[in-house]
C-alpha cells in the first residue's frame, strides 16, 4: 500500500514542485491553507503518513495549524516537515517548540526532502 503525505501550501507552484518530486513514491493530498489542510487531516488521519507544512499562508498559517495537530490525540503522531523560505533561525526554533517533527527551508533538495519524509515515516512506524 502506497503511503500518502500531505502538502499545505498557499501557492500552487510549490505543491506542483514537491508533488512532481514525491508522486513516484508516495500517493500525495494537497491543501492550500492551514483550516484546509486541518479538514483533509481529519477525513484522512488514519492513512496519512506525513505532512509538508509551509509556514506563512492566508486563513491559518502552518504555526497555527501545528498547534491545532499537536493538541489533537488522533492528529498529534503524524509527523510534520515545516517548508519555509526563510532562513531565519528563530522561525526553525518556533516551529521546533510547537512540536514539528522537521525543518526544510525553500528552495527544495529533493534529496532533503525525500530522505526526511522517509526518516520520519520510518520513526513514526516503528515506534
Amino acid at each position: 500500500m502506497a503511503r500518502i503525505i500531505l502538502i499545505v501550501d498557499d501557492k500552487a507552484i510549490n505543491r506542483e514542485i514537491l508533488k512532481g518530486t514525491l508522486k513516484k513514491d508516495y500517493d500525495i493530498l494537497e491543501a492550500k491553507n492551514g483550516a484546509e489542510a486541518l479538514e483533509v487531516m481529519r477525513a484522512n488521519q488514519n492513512e496519512l503518513s506525513a505532512v509538508l507544512l509551509d509556514i506563512v499562508m492566508p486563513v491559518m498559517d502552518g504555526y497555527e495549524l501545528l498547534g491545532i495537530i499537536r493538541n489533537d490525540p488522533s492528529l498529534s503522531i503524524i509527523p510534520i516537515i515545516m517548508v519555509t523560505g526563510s532562513e531565519d533561525e528563530q522561525s526553525r526554533i518556533k516551529a521546533l517548540e510547537l512540536g514539528a517533527s522537521d525543518f526544510v527551508t525553500k528552495p527544495y533538495s529533493p534529496d532533503i526532502i525525500k530522505h526526511c519524509l522517509r526518516n520520519n515515516i520510518a520513526l513514526r512506524e516503528s515506534s
